[in-house]
């Protein structure tokens, strides 16, 4: 598994949890690891775990790389952009899927946490980041990429309206 951006936030996360179970997992950061267009040509599983802000730029930068029959996915609080981007960017024999875990980085395990799956493409793939993440106890939740960020974006205003409510 390669993991673009896993020195830190939720790509470090995942790192360390697949780790720490046998997986071998070769991680990018900034300053650390191979260029991320070979790091994506050498595994069965590419995960873009980068800043939002940069998400889109990576996947054009590093999708065309990805080998035959591997998968691409990001796990990016929006869908709509980083899923185009994988569709567009992957060669067509690249399985692609797009993942949100809806839970910050700082647990231990994902243990009853909630992950939003979309399916972009290959069937193989999707079952396999499925089984992943169920794997590690987390519940599966299957969106389109547009329902998810019409609901993102409800329950984000929601929380920072809390967060203001409660602050004054």
């Amino acid at each position: 598994i390669g993991i673009l951006g896993g020195t830190a936030g939720m790509g470090a996360f995942l790192g360390k949890l697949l780790d720490g179970v046998g997986y071998p997992v070769e991680i990018t950061g900034l300053e650390r690891g191979a260029p991320n267009a070979e790091v994506a040509s050498r595994h069965d599983l590419v995960i873009i775990a980068v800043a939002i802000a940069e998400t889109e730029k990576v996947i054009a930068e590093v999708a065309p790389h990805v080998r035959r029959g591997a998968c691409i996915a990001d796990v990016t609080s929006v869908k709509v952009g980083p899923m185009k981007a994988m569709l567009e960017h992957a060669r067509q024999d690249v399985d692609v899927v797009g993942t949100h875990p809806i839970f910050g980085p700082s647990g231990s395990d994902m243990d009853r946490q909630r992950v939003v799956l979309v399916r972009g493409r290959g069937d193989q793939g999707f079952a396999r980041v499925k089984h992943l993440y169920e794997s590690f106890g987390a519940e599966v939740v299957e969106s389109t990429a547009e329902e998810h960020d019409e609901q993102m974006a409800v329950i984000q205003v929601l929380l920072h309206e809390k967060t203001m409510v409660l602050g004054s």
